[in-house]
């Protein structure tokens, strides 16, 4: 005879072995995969298709693409305007494996960087004191 903590009650009950020995309802996993829920039925799941082995290429007309360039449709359209490529220049920067942290690649992000380390340490101390001081309070002379 097998027995498990009834939480409503307070008590211990009659209870199959497999819910005495899982008594949180816990589960040995089924091996199916979930069904997706979507939010309405009119949404539906995107469709994959096989990428083609060779890529076409395409030049990309009009007045609201004129700045984008001939390039592989499998990437995707993308700007070509100055913005757009200095963010591409900075992010290859900071994503370059060359043992330095983020912080460490620029001077900026370095004073930056120091100056917050500072005030961390210098409020940390600032804390204490006056934690330090309301503990013990100077004694009034009167």
């Amino acid at each position: 005879m097998f027995f498990k903590f009834n939480s409503l009650a307070g008590r211990l009950a009659q209870s199959s072995q497999f819910a005495a020995y899982s008594p949180q309802g816990l589960m040995p996993f089924s091996g199916s995969s979930p069904v997706p829920v979507f939010d309405s039925k009119t949404t539906k799941p995107a469709l994959v298709h096989d990428v083609p082995e060779k890529p076409k290429t395409a030049q990309v007309r009009g007045a609201a693409t004129a700045n984008a360039q001939p390039h592989d449709l499998s990437r995707g359209i993308h700007p070509t305007n100055r913005g757009y490529l200095k963010h591409m220049e900075w992010q290859q920067v900071l994503c370059k494996q060359d043992g330095k942290l983020v912080w460490q690649k620029r001077s900026v992000d370095r004073v930056l960087f120091y100056l917050t380390v500072g005030l961390v340490i210098f409020g940390t101390a600032f804390v204490g004191y006056r934690t330090f001081m309301m503990t013990f309070p100077q004694k009034k002379k009167d």
